[in-house]
């Protein structure tokens, strides 16, 4: 079954067995045109005391399925979901490496070498950006990698807050 979760709220809860206990929002809202509604809905089909687990991409590629329109922090994670609650030790974040996976109360992301140990040939921007500048000086300090950012994806599971 394929239904729109930004649709009136009534014609989700007429056809899903709400309130669901767990609820898994895995690289699906950057792609969404309505993300605060879409949450709003997650929030009411989550039971109190449910379990929501959201992965997010901070710096990711565009990848357009259809469409490709946002990038999320912790903070804008837990804008979106007010009624449920993310403990520290809960919210990790993770690049393309299977080795780099850290908790986001360690401070955030590391940026460089460390997250980025890719070793795929350098795309056009790379190239282009540094036959204009050189490869000396800051210019080689500055663009050793794929990505500005390299890619790094946010992964939060909170609880619902009980009501009272």
């Amino acid at each position: 079954m394929a239904l729109d979760l930004t649709a009136d709220f009534s014609l989700l809860s007429g056809r899903l067995p709400a309130p669901f206990a767990t609820i898994l929002c895995l690289s699906v809202l950057e792609h969404c045109r309505q993300p605060f509604r879409m949450a709003e809905n997650i929030q009411r089909l989550l039971a109190a005391g449910g379990v929501l687990y959201i992965s997010v991409p901070f710096a990711w590629e565009i990848h357009s399925y259809p469409d490709d329109y946002w990038r999320f922090t912790p903070a804008a994670v837990r804008l979106l979901f007010p009624e449920v609650h993310f403990p520290p030790g809960c919210c990790a974040y993770h690049s393309q490496d299977p080795d780099i996976f850290y908790p986001l109360e360690n401070g955030p992301p590391r940026l460089g070498r460390a997250l980025n140990r890719s070793n795929r040939p350098r795309g056009p921007f790379y190239r282009t950006v540094s036959a204009l500048l050189g490869r000396s000086g800051w210019a080689r300090r500055a663009l050793p990698y794929d990505y500005l950012l390299p890619p790094i994806q946010i992964d939060m599971i909170g609880r619902k807050k009980e009501k009272g």
